[in-house]
């Protein structure tokens, strides 16, 4: 299901081929290298999209990004969708024009070479030109390449939503609220991946509806952290930042990376290989940096770019090659490229 019109989209695609093309041509496209403690040498900030070059409103910094983090969907204040592309805004749609009320993104994914987006606008919940009906309040959407997750409140419980290609409801999982023993959903872990914890340290991973694995790791609900691609490992912090730590969901064995020193961090990443953890916002300070796993050696990467409030979302591409923050001055993608190799 296309968001925009067939022929336009094979122009566009023809259009960018083209474009890389000539940069590969001119020398001036190089490769990147997978992101791993290995390389976090030459992990830096290598493009930065500014919205201020745009002639449209932008100023927030939520994304969506294809696996290789060379397109992205953006959104501004007029309810448009804009479809960025080497750095530039190569088509903009509505999927809704008839509303006077605001236009509200909930979360978006990459899924069958198309971008979806979940929002809301009338009381009422889209994915792309199609409305949805699911019990509760839309809170997330993932894909792990074969079905969509949504994920919503439904009272007091949380629902995972399973959607084939014609994005009807064929599966769900509820995972119900507990008074005498709360569990809770650990957030910004991709769908269908879900990672449940309690006070108590109990831990519990499932890919949607299957149950992976159960662990115990200190008296702390492990409410901040990452789970790898690959779902091996679980880079986690507990509420008041004591210490960075890394969960091996194969073997259970749970060790301590690195003092955090109550220093909060908006978001940790994991890299593939299970070798690193990322941080953006570390204290609330413009900064990224990163921890190896097997060390705790911490590196300093720098400033990302220039915000007027800190980032609204940061990711990991799905090969594992950039590290994308969003704010509400544009993106700004860090790449590891080897700077011996020839221009």
């Amino acid at each position: 299901m296309a968001c925009i019109p067939t022929t336009q989209r094979n122009i566009r695609y023809l259009t960018i081929v083209f474009m890389l093309i000539i940069q590969v041509s001119m020398g001036l496209v190089q490769s990147s290298d997978i992101i791993s403690a290995n390389t976090i040498d030459q992990l830096k900030s290598r493009q930065q999209i500014d919205y201020s070059d745009f002639d449209i409103n932008i100023n927030i910094g939520w994304f969506v990004t294809n696996d290789t983090a060379t397109e992205f969907i953006v959104f501004d204040n007029q309810k448009t969708l804009h479809r960025i592309a080497d750095g530039e805004i190569v088509e903009s749609w509505q999927y809704v024009t008839d509303s006077e009320q605001v236009f509200s993104v909930i979360d978006g994914a990459y899924w069958l070479d198309e971008f979806y987006i979940l929002y809301t606008i009338d009381n009422q919940y889209w994915i792309n030109e199609n409305s949805i009906v699911v019990d509760g309040i839309p809170l997330a959407l993932g894909t792990d390449g074969e079905f969509l997750y949504v994920e919503a409140q439904v009272d007091t419980d949380l629902v995972v939503y399973q959607l084939d290609d014609t994005l009807a409801i064929i599966d769900e999982m509820i995972i119900p609220s507990d008074n005498d023993e709360p569990v809770i959903r650990v957030g910004r872990i991709d769908l269908p991946t879900i990672l449940q914890t309690t006070f108590d340290g109990a831990v519990s991973l499932f890919d949607f509806d299957q149950l992976i694995g159960e662990f115990q790791v200190e008296d702390v609900p492990t409410v901040f952290g990452h789970v790898n691609a690959s779902q091996t490992h679980f880079a986690w912090s507990d509420p008041n930042s004591t210490s960075l730590n890394l969960l091996d969901l194969t073997t259970g064995d749970n060790v301590e990376i690195a003092d955090l020193n109550n220093l909060y961090s908006q978001y940790y990443l994991l890299s593939h290989d299970a070798s690193l953890v990322i941080a953006v916002n570390v204290d609330f300070e413009p900064i990224a940096v990163a921890w190896d796993t097997t060390t705790g050696e911490r590196y300093e990467l720098g400033e990302y770019r220039a915000c007027e409030r800190i980032p609204d979302k940061m990711t990991l591409s799905a090969d594992g090659t950039t590290l994308v923050i969003g704010c509400d001055m544009g993106l700004d993608l860090w790449r590891v490229i080897d700077e011996t190799e020839t221009e």
